[in-house]
């Protein structure tokens, strides 16, 4: 194997380990989130407070469990897990009852009150013990159909399935994770919808090509950059202020070499012959100093005008 082609494997196994300041895709149960990591603090996931520490040179992908913190019983460190454990198969055995018309939706049905949960959680108890001691518990389990087992199964996942998934951010993870929490977001664009445009537009590496987009997180432009490869170029036109990057921050695309930006008051601005230099806000050329020394200049001497035409109107009162 040549050099060239040994230093791209290096770099391949690289982009596969999980880095300290890199945005991952945390995975637990159904919910998903992004998050910067940062092994020296904790996040918040609901109630529980997980430690990050550990997680840094992994691999993406990989599953971790939630072990309580002998130091800290309220929080939990994150173990690599050899196994996942799936409560339905493990719980969900049986024939079950035949309907659900006897049953009745009652506090007196569960044993366990709230606070001997709560204490068993603050204790630093698995998960799956949790869940053991509700269904030994439950007076009605037992006698509800597999469907409503399963359901109370799923329900109390989100909760007690202490398993976290560390996935690498695509462009399917984020779209999914933006439309579920706030599909205006990302102007109502699905994953479908998505694929289909960059499918009409035939996207190739080499390629070079413009898109218009604003107001959706940089999710397009991502997806392009993604395309593209490590030839191409990509020049992304945004509407007033400063270009949505949030996409591109979470899949470390927003310093390609290949992207480029434009804001479109610029393109009138050409039309009227002036230069955009002075339009871009954090322009840091000679000429745009040396120009805004001008303009300065030139307020100064207006209003020093206006102060000599005032005095004689001062002197005719």
């Amino acid at each position: 194997m040549s050099e060239n082609g040994a230093e791209r494997m290096e770099a391949v196994e690289d982009c596969d380990i999980i880095q300290e300041g890199a945005t991952v895709v945390l995975q637990k149960f159904n919910y998903m989130r992004t998050h910067v990591l940062n092994p020296k603090k904790t996040l918040l996931l609901g109630r529980d407070t997980v430690s990050m520490s550990g997680v840094v040179g992994k691999k993406y992908g990989t599953t971790f469990e939630m072990v309580s913190d002998p130091k800290n019983k309220k929080q939990f460190q994150l173990v690599e897990a050899n196994e996942v454990i799936d409560f339905e198969s493990l719980f969900l055995t049986g024939e079950g009852g035949q309907d659900n018309r006897d049953l009745e939706d009652t506090e007196n049905s569960q044993k366990l009150s709230r606070e001997q949960v709560e204490e068993m959680r603050d204790s630093g108890v698995s998960g799956k013990v949790i869940m053991e001691k509700l269904i030994e518990n439950s007076e009605t389990y037992q006698s509800k159909t597999k469907f409503s087992q399963a359901k109370f199964l799923k329900k109390k996942a989100k909760k007690y399935h202490h398993y976290i998934i560390f996935r690498k951010p695509t462009v399917r993870l984020l779209i999914d994770i933006l439309y579920k929490m706030d599909p205006m977001k990302i102007m109502n664009l699905r994953i479908d919808s998505l694929s289909q445009i960059l499918n009409m537009v035939n996207v190739q590496s080499g390629g070079r090509y413009m898109v218009y987009e604003t107001g959706a997180q940089g999710i397009v432009v991502a997806s392009l950059l993604e395309r593209l490869g490590d030839a191409g170029e990509l020049v992304h036109v945004y509407q007033t202020g400063q270009p949505q990057t949030a996409c591109l921050n979470s899949m470390g695309l927003h310093k390609s070499p290949l992207l480029k930006t434009l804001n479109i008051s610029h393109l009138r601005s050409l039309e009227h012959g002036k230069n955009i230099i002075f339009n871009h806000p954090k322009s840091e050329s000679k000429d745009a100093e040396n120009g805004a020394e001008e303009t300065s200049d030139q307020q100064c001497d207006k209003t020093s005008e206006k102060d000599t035409d005032a005095e004689p109107e001062k002197k005719r009162i």
